[in-house]
């Protein structure tokens, strides 16, 4: 199974609809609103901070008027029947430990990671997530994060749709660049990881 399939599988059902296009009405409705919006904000004349703010000042003068001319005309519907649970009592404590004991691993595999690098000990470790940073430094001085989101939708709504409509050509391109990667990683590995202190001692990266 490819790696894209292995996360394909992880995707609930009804996100993968709308991301493939399988619910027009769902899809048409999120990627013309995500893509009217980034419109909207990049080419607002203010900033978009000022904009949220602006968008949370007039959402709460909207709601404080609703609930006073509510109480005064003794509606059905106030603004506090609208509000999930969870603002009203906050989180369960069952819920806060199943939340907890789901993503456990994951923290702690991102804090190990973080340790390994800020001890200085893992010495390929350290070379990759420093290239990595030059990498996305590079990018950000160049890419506004508000489109960077966008680009990350619009990719979203588009490539599983492609790959689906091409998946055999793009396995086998995914298989040619994999393999002349982990070619390249090979050399890499032997030229240069191997002969810093602390380095692996195998021979490439462990497959997933």
């Amino acid at each position: 199974m490819s790696l894209v399939q292995q996360l394909s599988n992880r995707v609930p059902k009804e996100h993968k609809d709308v991301l493939l296009w399988r619910d027009l009405k769902k899809s048409g409705v999120c990627f013309g609103g995500s893509t009217a919006a980034y419109i909207l904000v990049a080419w607002a004349p203010i900033s978009f901070f000022v904009l949220g703010l602006q968008a949370v000042t007039v959402a709460v003068a909207t709601t404080l008027l609703w609930s006073l001319g509510a109480k005064m005309f003794s509606a059905k519907t106030q603004p506090a029947d609208l509000l999930p649970d969870v603002l009203k009592t906050g989180f369960e404590q069952e819920a806060l430990n199943e939340v907890a004991q789901k993503y456990r691993p994951l923290i702690n595999l991102v804090l190990c990671t973080i340790g390994r690098v800020l001890s200085g000990e893992d010495a390929p470790l350290s070379l990759k997530v420093f290239a990595a940073g030059m990498a996305l430094s590079w990018l950000a001085a160049r890419v506004s994060l508000i489109t960077a989101a966008y680009l990350i939708v619009f990719l979203a709504f588009t490539g599983p749709k492609v790959y689906e409509m091409k998946q055999k050509e793009i396995d086998q391109a995914f298989a040619l660049v994999g393999d002349k990667m982990k070619g390249l990683y090979k050399k890499f590995d032997e030229t240069v990881l191997k002969k810093i202190p602390g380095g692996p001692k195998s021979n490439g990266p462990k497959s997933q």
